[in-house]
Order: C-alpha cells, then structure tokens, then sequence
C-alpha cells in the first residue's frame, strides 16, 4: 500500500476541519434564526386617557394608562405592568405601578393591562407612556373533574364613574361525587382583547346540580377604555 506524502495528508486535514467548522457555523446560523418570541410582547404603544366627572365639565380627572400585552405561550401568564408619563419636553411625570397591578393572560391572547393612581388637570396636553413588565411567570392550573355548560355577562349599575360588570356561569361536575371549585371569568372586549377579570367564591358543585355561579366581586371598568362584550369562564382549584 503506498502512502501519500505528508503535505497531501496535513492539506486534507484542514480541509476537513474546515468543512466542519463551516457546517457548524451553518448550523448555529440556523438555530439563532429559530430564537423563541419573549413568553409576553406588548402590542402598540402605551396609551393613556382622563375621565373626569360631572359628563366632561369637571377642571380635574383622573389619569388611566392602559396598554395591549401579548401571551405568545401555550400557557396561562401572570405578571405585572408599570407605567411613567412625560410631559411635551421630556420631564418626568405622573406613574403608575403597585404590587396589586397583576393580570393573568390566558394562552395565545391578548389583554389590556391598566393602571389609575392620581389626579390631573383635564387640560395636561399630551403626555408620552412607557411601560415596563416584570415578574412574568407561566401558570398551569390544575384540571377538575368537572366542566362549564353556559356563561353570561351581566352588566350591573354603575357606580361613580365608573361601569360595573358581573357574569355568571353553569358548571356540573364530571366525578361522581361533589367538587369543590372556584370560577374564573375573563370578560372581553368586541375584538377579543380581555379586559378584565373576576373569581367566584369557592363552592361545591353538587353531583345532582348544574350550579349557577356569579363573581364574588364584579369587575369595575372606567368608560374611556373598551368595554366588555363576551365572557368566558374556567374553572380552578379553591382556596380552602
């Protein structure tokens, strides 16, 4: 068997080597370009609007900030929302965050996430909104053995300014035996955006029933944002 020359073998080495590192840089290429979306994205900019009483004529109102997050997971999200104003020339202004300021979004939807804590003058002019997320997490309810059969929206009252929405659901249970359960209602707005949200209390679905459950709290809405036009229910495991 005849031998090539060195030279030949050393070449065909770094050619090898050369190959190979250029398939792993394909490949590496096409892995960044299969990068995940980030689990929320908010959609469009942050917006922010006063509702003043007395039908508009009042000098004072309060201040709403409001903007449209993005679930992209196949699972429920929680997470909180802060808002910062800016006047015309850049100062800061007035902001809006509190550890209460948390919203769940079901899988693959959207949802507006709002936030009111101060008072201004109707006349402020236009102010510039950021927005910052944290504490995202993915949520996985446990599953109950039991299923909804009808939901509804209820619009109630208002109170203040402010516009009041309950809803209700009929729910069976599946085992047999009773369950205990708790309901979770997602109020939406004409293009499927949610808007809100509320809990039953904890109840007892008995075996021989299809139960009616209402919010413990109903959802109360300022009327310069959209306002509910659907509601869907889940269940979810009780408090106690």
């Amino acid at each position: 068997m005849k031998i090539p020359p060195v030279g030949i073998v050393v070449g065909l080495l770094f050619f090898w080597m050369g190959s190979s590192c250029m398939a792993q840089s394909r490949r590496a290429t096409i892995d960044l370009s299969k990068a995940a979306a980030p689990l929320v994205q908010q959609v469009g900019m942050p917006t922010w609007w006063i509702v003043t009483p007395g039908n508009g004529r009042a000098a004072l109102g309060r201040v709403y900030f409001g903007v449209v997050l993005e679930n992209n997971s196949d699972a429920a999200v929680t997470l909180s929302v802060s808002f910062q104003s800016y006047l015309g020339d850049g100062t800061r202004y007035l902001s809006c965050s509190a550890p209460s300021l948390t919203i769940e979004i079901a899988a693959r939807e959207r949802a507006m996430a709002t936030c009111t804590r101060a008072i201004a003058s109707a006349q402020v002019g236009e102010l510039q909104i950021t927005s910052r997320l944290w504490n995202v997490r993915a949520i996985n309810p446990k599953k109950l053995d039991a299923e909804v059969l009808e939901t509804g929206l209820l619009a109630e009252k208002p109170r203040g300014e402010l516009n009041v929405y309950n809803a209700f659901a009929r729910v069976r249970t599946l085992a047999n035996r009773d369950t205990r359960a708790k309901i979770l209602f997602r109020f939406y707005s004409d293009d499927g955006v949610q808007l809100a949200t509320c809990q039953s209390d904890d109840v007892t679905i008995e075996l021989e029933v299809a139960l009616r459950v209402k919010c413990g709290i109903p959802a109360f809405l300022d009327p310069g944002r959209p306002q509910p036009q659907s509601v869907k229910a889940e269940l979810r495991s009780p408090a106690w």
